[in-house]
């Protein structure tokens, strides 16, 4: 259908299925938070994205929230996705404050962003204002 130039609209909780559309619209509550390309919409995220495993993630996450630099934290499957304040980055801060909780990070990377940390960071935004 697309190459016969029909126009197809899907409305999707999955956000990868949303990134294989050549344009998405990111909505909550009947309220729209972005429109663009799926490259676009993540083109504008703002923060160096990191990615923490752990064994307890339910316990890393509320550490994690709390941690006065935290900017964002959501659970992914098995993992974490994490953005500093102000993209200030302190790796050795951050493992200092987790090990006085008694937790361990198994792994700490910079990743990209996908649609659905996009779709959170706009939702994030949201709620602060």
């Amino acid at each position: 259908l697309k190459n016969e130039k029909i126009t197809i609209i899907v409305s999707t909780p999955y956000m990868d299925e949303a990134g294989l559309c050549d344009r998405i619209a990111l909505i909550q509550n009947g309220n729209i938070l972005g429109i663009d390309s799926p490259a676009g919409i993540i083109s504008n995220f703002k923060h160096k994205l990191f990615k923490i495993t752990t064994d307890k993630i339910g316990k890393m996450l509320n550490i994690i929230k709390n941690y006065e630099y935290c900017h964002s934290a959501f659970p992914f499957g098995e993992s974490i996705h994490f953005t500093f304040k102000n993209n200030l980055i302190d790796f050795k801060a951050l493992q200092q404050y987790i090990k006085s909780s008694n937790l361990s990070i198994n792994e700490i990377s910079e990743i990209n962003p996908n649609i659905e940390d996009c779709f959170m960071e706009l939702m994030l935004g949201v709620a602060n204002e």
